[in-house]
């Protein structure tokens, strides 16, 4: 995961629904990088 994508996520308090809304994403696209991040 980008720090783009965490800053969205910050900013978003959390909210990936919103957060993949506000990056222009699908929201399961979203969940797949972040799982993929954990890795």
């Amino acid at each position: 995961m980008t720090n783009t994508t965490a800053h969205v996520i910050a900013r978003h308090n959390g909210k990936l629904s919103e957060a993949a809304q506000a990056l222009g994403i699908h929201r399961t696209t979203l969940y797949r990088r972040q799982k993929a991040a954990e890795k």
